[in-house]
């Protein structure tokens, strides 16, 4: 806590909030005040408001229209192993580490063979305050169910972000994941009685 002398009077102050906002158009953008109920023992409780604020938001430049990823980012994706059984489940985690919206961030999808099939997907997602940026990490993970045997390929599309420290935008491409599904021996067994 640090002390402030507010006409005459002393008080003690500290960081009570943080919020990470992200607009979502431009303009002015009005934040309204936050409100905070003080316990008083001996009296009524006392309520104390901050000003309002506003924002500026400023227009992304035209080449980067639609894009909705703002920051300066990293991406990364990785598999849980690199073969399975046929009929198992594994997954694909993709990653996105950097400085920006990242909790509004979409969720991002792998393109998949048809020889993998998507079960499930969720979001993790850890933010940490940085300055007065928002730092963290939100990974897609997807749960994936092998088909078919043999050598499959999960593609990715680009990654396209504004980087606002550059004033462009930019593309990161995260190469295929090759994974490996081996037939199942019970069902061989089954087909070489059959024959």
């Amino acid at each position: 806590h640090k002390t402030k002398y507010v006409q005459g009077r002393r008080y003690r102050y500290g960081l009570a909030l943080r919020y990470a906002i992200f607009p979502k158009q431009t303009g002015l953008l009005r934040i309204p005040p936050l409100s905070f109920e003080i316990p008083r023992p001996s009296s009524q409780n006392e309520v104390i408001q901050s000003a309002s604020l506003g924002l500026q938001v400023q227009a992304l430049p035209l080449s980067s229209q639609g894009i909705q990823r703002v920051g300066r980012f990293k991406v990364r994706a990785t598999l849980s192993a690199r073969s399975c059984r046929w009929g198992e489940t594994t997954h694909v985690r993709f990653c996105v580490t950097g400085v920006g919206n990242l909790r509004t961030l979409p969720l991002l999808k792998p393109l998949l063979p048809s020889g993998l099939q998507l079960i499930n997907i969720r979001r993790k997602t850890l933010l940490v305050p940085h300055s007065s940026q928002i730092r963290g990490e939100t990974c897609a993970i997807c749960y994936l169910r092998a088909k078919d045997a043999g050598m499959h390929t999960i593609r990715f599309r680009p990654f396209r972000y504004f980087d606002p420290w550059r004033k462009r935008v930019i593309e990161v491409i995260t190469g295929p994941l090759k994974l490996r599904i081996k037939g199942n021996p019970r069902q061989a067994q089954i087909l070489r009685r059959s024959m």
